[in-house]
């Protein structure tokens, strides 16, 4: 609904005749107008208003939910860690002002933001943007992931500041590729040991396709995320960490080639090939001794109808069907029901096009769940502002049921236990991460944990007793030194609530936990010897064997997302590998898994190491990733201030000012304009001014308008002067005296 106010004025000034134009629009716009959700997942809703609350540290000021103070004090604390470590790798630079960081408890909440003009996808984990140098971030409910993201984006503070302090160097930095500026953020808080990254390299090496400096500029096709740190890693592991610092100052000034030239003294040319060169001697020998997945396993028949692509599949419990995400549309990720062994797609399931109950389909950490006997799928969709979960029935597509869970606003993955009446949820309640237990009948939905630690990836155990997870869990007596730690596996009984720690990989990364169809054992996978494999644990003596030794690695979309699944009655295993461009499925028969057994590899083959492998580690970056407490503030509930968040507006945009003068035969003008906006911390309130000038003071013109965004309905207010000439021309026949005679005329009136 939008109320216009138009008044018209009309002046007739000495000189000139003049109309002004005011134009006053009061609008109260509801934001999800029903043609706005013709596309899925593409309008912006704020269903929910939050008590925001001002924490202050020494360097930072943290903007967050009342209720996710817990969590918030740690990542103040964490903030404070990152200042510190930074500081030392970026030659003691210390920030300037004290910079504000945006939390919101949860990614749902997240994508309500109204502090970016794009739409926020589940893919977004972040951003900084440099005029108001402000972090906007969610919570993640892992704890590691929310230190990398946080000091990621703290980089992106740091080199604004530092572009600041030099001549041009804003401008500079942002005619610096993607590549550059992210990779030396992934760097700095990730350091060199990175399985991750060191697949994309790995398997760029295989296809024969690794970039050179300048196709990191040019070509899109390559990540500069994974690729840019891969960059930075092998020009500080080659002229020491102090080398990013200089680097990156030197391109403000003279660009990357430049900046190469001075720092390295060196080309790009011959920076790329001696990159190369090293990847190629620290990977080839070592990748010799794996192999390839099609060597153990049978590559999934339907990959080309799903355009290469098919993310976190979960096999029905007799093996022959599979759920699964794939961009099979034009519109995005598409939730299908696929045939196991020729491939063919039966159904969608849920997508942009066909599904009336979500806004957008959750996809990161979880497709979905099957219930027991098959017939029914679960998936995790956000719907009015919070996660929920829709029951779909698989022969006919239509919708059984959608659940939301009191006090659940975000849900990462589900499991349905074997008696088909209650759901094993992961997920948070105000920025904490929990295990939920619901009930399918009485819709009662109980909380299985309490703590800060993460429990995802949650799968029953074939009777029912236990349901497996990763976790997070520190070691007894580490709790407080918040030192991000790689996920375990955990035993959880749902009544009671008691865990029961798994063997563990001591340093490495245990997740995506199954259990066999004999419940006797539980694949999972790891990147121990830092490439990711499948493994599989005896429960009853703790033993483990592995698996797969590929070359690549097992991957999901992102190092958490699941990967792996598991035919709750066939045993039939199914993993996704990464070949540099897509996700390929591969399906392992019951049998082959016994006959696959191997030991489990020793560590330190450096593969999960980036290029050179052999660098010095007690440079910059190593130590301080190691050292969990310098720079961290003692646990001390008043060593921050908290107060209630109140409004104040600082310069959101200027547009570029103009000035010109016109001379001519009819005289001189002088015009010009400006426009200047602002707004609160959070975007809640808008206003800007816009004036153009075309001469006189009564040819002044201007615009003035307020925005507010604070709840779901935006309403807005405009007013504006615009001036314009207007001239008019007539004629009529009279007389007109002349020599003292009255003579026939025409007459002509020019106003």
């Amino acid at each position: 609904m939008t109320l216009l106010l138009a008044i018209r004025a009309r002046f007739r000034p000495s000189a000139t005749h003049a109309t002004t134009a005011l134009l006053l629009a009061f609008g109260l716009v509801p934001t999800d107008d029903a043609r706005a959700q013709q596309y899925f997942g593409q309008n912006r809703v704020r269903w929910e208003q939050f008590d925001v609350r001002v924490l202050t540290t020494p360097s930072f000021t943290m903007h967050y939910p009342a209720a996710a103070e817990p969590t918030v004090r740690d990542m103040a604390r964490k903030a404070e860690r990152w200042a510190a470590r930074l500081s030392s790798a970026l030659g003691g630079h210390r920030l300037s002002s004290r910079k504000p960081i945006v939390l919101y408890a949860n990614h749902p909440d997240f994508q309500q933001s109204t502090l970016s003009t794009e739409a926020l996808s589940e893919g977004t984990r972040g951003f900084a943007e440099p005029i108001r140098d402000r972090i906007v971030m969610p919570l993640s409910g892992l704890a590691a992931k929310n230190d990398h993201v946080l000091g990621h984006e703290i980089v992106h503070l740091y080199q604004y500041d530092i572009a600041e302090r030099v001549r041009g160097g804003t401008n500079a930095l942002f005619g610096l590729p993607l590549w550059f500026i992210e990779g030396m953020a992934e760097y700095l808080t990730l350091g060199r040991d990175d399985p991750n990254t060191a697949m994309w390299v790995r398997a760029g090496l295989a296809a024969n396709r690794l970039p050179t400096i300048t196709q990191l500029s040019t070509d899109p096709t390559f990540f500069p995320y994974r690729f840019g740190h891969a960059f930075w890693a092998y020009v500080a592991g080659v002229e020491g960490d102090a080398a990013v610092d200089a680097l990156f100052r030197a391109a403000l000034r003279v660009g990357i080639d430049g900046a190469i030239n001075e720092v390295l003294g060196t080309t790009s040319e011959e920076l790329t090939r001696a990159w190369h060169t090293q990847i190629a001697v620290d990977y080839v020998e070592p990748a010799q001794q794996r192999q390839y997945p099609e060597a153990i396993a049978q590559q999934f028949a339907g990959m080309q109808r799903l355009g290469g692509m098919l993310l976190s599949p979960q096999l029905s419990p007799d093996g022959t069907r599979l759920a699964g995400l794939a961009r099979t549309g034009i519109f995005g990720l598409d939730l299908v029901l696929l045939d196991t062994r020729s491939g063919r797609v039966l159904r969608t399931l849920a997508g942009p096009s066909n599904d009336p109950h979500g806004d957008a389909l959750s996809f990161l950490y979880s497709s979905g769940a099957w219930h027991p006997e098959g017939h029914e799928f679960a998936h995790v969709v956000i719907r009015r502002g919070d996660h929920a979960i829709v029951i779909t029935d698989v022969a006919s597509g239509r919708t059984r049921r959608v659940l939301t869970l009191p006090g659940v606003q975000s849900i990462s993955g589900i499991a349905w236990a074997p008696d088909g009446r209650r759901l094993a949820v992961s997920g948070t309640s105000n920025g904490q991460p929990d295990l939920f237990l619901h009930d399918l009948a009485s819709r009662v939905t109980t909380r299985v944990t309490n703590d800060a630690v993460a429990e995802i990836h949650p799968a029953w155990s074939p009777d029912g007793r236990y349901v497996a997870v990763a976790t997070d869990q520190p070691p007894r007596g580490d709790e407080d030194d918040l030192r991000p730690l790689p996920l375990r596996l955990a035993l959880i009984d749902p009544v009671a609530g008691r865990q029961r720690p798994l063997p563990e990989f001591p340093g490495a990364r245990m997740s995506n936990p199954q259990f066999a169809a004999d419940g006797r054992s539980l694949f999972f996978l790891s990147d121990r010897g830092g490439v990711t494999d499948l493994f599989r644990l005896q429960l009853s003596s703790g033993e483990i064997t592995q698996l797969t030794r590929l070359v690549s690695g097992i991957s999901g979309i992102t190092e958490r997302s699941p990967a792996m699944t598991v035919a709750a009655r066939a045993g039939t295993v199914m993993f996704t590998t990464f070949d540099g461009r897509d996700y390929a499925p591969y399906l392992l028969d019951p049998e082959r898994t016994e006959e696959r057994a191997l030991s489990v590899a020793a560590d330190g083959d450096g593969l999960g190491t980036l290029s050179p492998v052999a660098a010095d580690p007690a440079d910059i970056v190593e130590p301080y990733l190691d050292d969990a407490f310098t720079g961290l503030p003692t646990l001390n509930a008043n060593a921050f201030r908290t107060t209630q968040y109140r409004p104040q507006f600082g310069i959101e945009g200027v547009g570029r000012p103009s000035v010109g003068v016109a001379s001519g035969p009819v005289g001189t003008a002088v015009g010009g304009g400006a426009s200047i906006f602002f707004g609160d911390l959070l975007g809640r309130q808008r206003v800007g001014v816009a004036v153009q000038a075309q001469g006189t003071l009564r040819d002044l013109g201007g615009q003035l308008f307020y925005q507010n965004t604070t709840s779901r309905w935006t309403w807005f207010a405009s007013g504006g002067r615009t001036p314009f000439v207007t001239a008019s021309s007539g004629s009529s026949t009279g007389t007109i005296g002349s020599g003292g005679q009255q003579r026939p005329a025409t007459l002509i009136e020019n106003v």
